[in-house]
């Protein structure tokens, strides 16, 4: 654990410990249990016209008593980090969250320890994603921008093999049904096993123009083109 993360627990608890009164505990039949800290509001619809509040640490086990989550809350919402374990208490995700939101880097593993996949959040906005392979390989990798552009990566044998960027026109605001986003711009660019661009081309699909470039597997110029009405 790094002192990054221990730093935002400690802030998690030391913002939180003020409001958390009691510990309540929840048996939840074939799936074990909960306890968890918090404070009880009033609630005309709840039997006891109380229902509690999540606030502070929350765990959960399962029926051998093994601790499958810790969670912070903060006033009923995810704040803080979050973990899942298998069964063995070996880490299965960690996450951290912000009023709810997920916020800044999420991982997610197999039962063997390798990474399955990254997500980096901003706020609530999913700003990067990684995918890996049964072997911790990556093997593509998802980027979203402000200005309604996506980057899409390929790799093979962890090595980059394709990427693909667009943007987008947004739909109309006021479109309730059937709203779809058009194809602004799209660029193309195919890479050697050395992770040598050999390859590129760009589409204006305004203008409908494509340009392309192809080198040679150190990365050299070969030829040049442009074409119009036709996306390559």
């Amino acid at each position: 654990m790094n002192f990054t993360r221990i730093s935002l627990i400690c802030l998690s608890f030391i913002s939180i410990s003020a409001y958390a009164q009691n510990w309540y505990e929840v048996e939840l039949g074939n799936d074990g249990y909960e306890t968890y800290q918090g404070y009880a509001v009033k609630d005309d619809n709840a039997p006891s016209g109380k229902k509690t509040i999540k606030h502070g640490q929350y765990k959960r086990f399962n029926n051998a008593n093994d601790m499958v989550e810790l969670t912070v809350y903060k006033h009923g919402v995810r704040h803080g980090l979050s973990t899942l374990y298998y069964e063995d208490l070996r880490l299965k995700f960690e996450g951290l969250y912000q009023d709810g939101s997920p916020n800044g880097l999420h991982q997610t593993y197999r039962e063997n320890g390798k990474l399955v996949v990254q997500h980096h959040y901003n706020t609530g906005n999913l700003v990067k994603s990684l995918h890996y392979d049964t072997e911790g390989i990556i093997v593509s990798e998802h980027q979203y921008f402000d200005n309604d552009e996506e980057l899409s990566i390929a790799y093979h044998e962890g090595i980059k093999d394709h990427e693909k960027l667009v943007r987008l026109e947004p739909a109309p605001e006021d479109c309730t049904t059937f709203c779809f986003s058009s194809l602004l711009y799209e660029e193309e660019r195919d890479y050697n096993t050395d992770g040598v661009m050999v390859y590129v081309s760009a589409t204006d699909h305004q203008s409908g123009i494509t340009k392309w470039k192809e080198y040679d597997n150190i990365g050299n110029l070969i030829e040049s083109g442009e074409v119009k009405g036709t996306t390559f």
